[in-house]
């Protein structure tokens, strides 16, 4: 399953990255694949779980949800 992620905002917006399997966490963090440059993400917001037929996102707990 071919899986891509759109930026739809931004200085970027439109930009299109594939997704291969694994699991990709969305934050400000310097350990997060993808960091949103946004006041209103965490510094660890959510992750993306990419499996063999299913894509999955997960809420990390974060403040502002």
């Amino acid at each position: 399953m071919d899986v891509r992620l759109i930026l739809d905002s931004g200085n970027q917006k439109g930009r299109e990255t594939n997704l291969s399997r694994g699991i990709y966490l969305v934050g400000r963090s310097r350990i997060c694949q993808i960091r949103p440059k946004n006041r209103y993400v965490s510094r660890k917001h959510c992750a993306i779980i990419h499996r063999k037929r299913e894509v999955l996102i997960q809420d990390l707990g974060s403040k502002t949800g």
